[in-house]
């Protein structure tokens, strides 16, 4: 089991990989089910499974069969299979413009990557798309672009009304942006668009999504009868544990608010060396800003490669990657932006 949010979740042990922060023990003392990462325990209400405070917490009995009682009802999971589901196919969406019938919103939920949304030309203000959810606890989102946004949020909400935001970039250089929700509890997730890419349609700017996708776990804890499943989701086989060192992840963790902050300023300098390209050529003469530029993209460049030559050293290492939300993929992709900047910003300086 995974902790998600207020609900319990449940996810496979990929490849024996765990998180190594604990959300994936449990401890179940005087019976109570205690969380080891949030020190919270599993409570019931009205047949779901929650986090809440121990005290007065629901009390969980093993029985003799394996299964574990709370009750009259027994634990055990609901949801056709672990693993996590893209609950935004097909789902209900708007957008605040669109270009014409054959690139609606529906195009950009409807799983096929040769269909896309886009937005009117040459929109003034900020342009939001917005897709229906149901209550979900969100694992992550992505956004392949067709037409990249430079300057664009995401926000979720619980009511469709009231919105939180969950990421934001005034710098996007890439085509690809992947998220991680944390496990949020949502109804509905918006993407506000406020400055398109430079590379535009034909001189026009504009705004287009070929696919959004939003995981959720497949399966989520509940409370109820007690009849033997057919596939043993409601068996639970308890193991001593002697002890539990979180270190190792907290080390790891500790890390990533500076990894972010490096990848915002180079995605930052490769947006706006790529702002200053076009005029590179014509302007020979008066390159000091570029030249700076230049040098400080190729020190980004260096560092963040340096950076990322272990990432993906080993199919083990992308595996903790996805556990604590370490993106490694789109930090490769944005390592090969700036280079792929160098090169034309010292083509055009020669």
């Amino acid at each position: 089991m995974v902790v998600a949010d207020q609900q319990i979740g449940l996810e496979p042990c990929t490849a024996g990989i765990a998180a190594g922060d604990g959300r994936e023990l449990w401890s179940l003392s005087s019976g109570s089910l205690s969380s080891v990462s949030s020190k919270q325990c599993a409570g019931v209400s009205d047949g779901a499974v929650t986090l809440t405070s121990c005290d007065g917490a629901a009390k969980f009995e093993p029985a003799a069969n394996g299964q574990l009682k709370v009750g009259d009802a027994c634990l055990s999971f609901s949801g056709l299979a672990p693993g996590k589901a893209n609950v935004a196919a097909n789902a209900a969406v708007t957008a605040s413009s669109t270009n014409n019938v054959a690139h609606g919103a529906a195009a950009a939920v409807d799983d096929n990557d040769a269909s896309f949304w886009a937005s009117k030309f040459d929109e003034a203000g900020d342009v939001t798309f917005t897709i229906n959810l149901g209550s979900q606890a969100l694992s992550g989102a992505s956004i392949a672009w067709e037409f990249p946004a430079k300057a664009f949020s995401i926000a979720v909400s619980g009511d469709g009304e009231h919105y939180t935001n969950v990421y934001s970039t005034d710098s996007n250089v890439l085509k690809t942006t992947n998220v991680a929700l944390g496990g949020v509890v949502a109804a509905s997730l918006k993407i506000t668009m406020s400055e398109p890419g430079a590379a535009g349609f034909q001189g026009h700017s504009v705004y287009g999504i070929k696919t959004v996708s939003v995981n959720a776990p497949q399966l989520t804890a509940v409370a109820g009868d007690c009849g033997a499943s057919a596939d043993g989701r409601d068996k639970f086989f308890l193991s001593y544990v002697g002890q539990f060192d979180p270190f190792a992840a907290k080390a790891l963790l500790s890390e990533l608010p500076s990894l972010e902050a490096a990848k915002a300023s180079l995605s930052a300098t490769v947006s706006e060396l790529t702002d200053v390209l076009p005029k590179l050529a014509a302007c020979k003469a008066k390159t000091g800003l570029a030249v700076s530029l230049l040098a400080k993209e190729q020190q980004l460049y260096e560092s963040s490669a340096r950076a990322t030559v272990g990432g993906a050293a080993s199919d083990a290492a992308a595996l903790v990657d996805g556990q604590v939300g370490i993106d490694a993929g789109s930090i490769d992709l944005l390592v090969k932006e700036a280079r792929l900047a160098i090169i034309a910003a010292r083509a055009a300086l020669k």
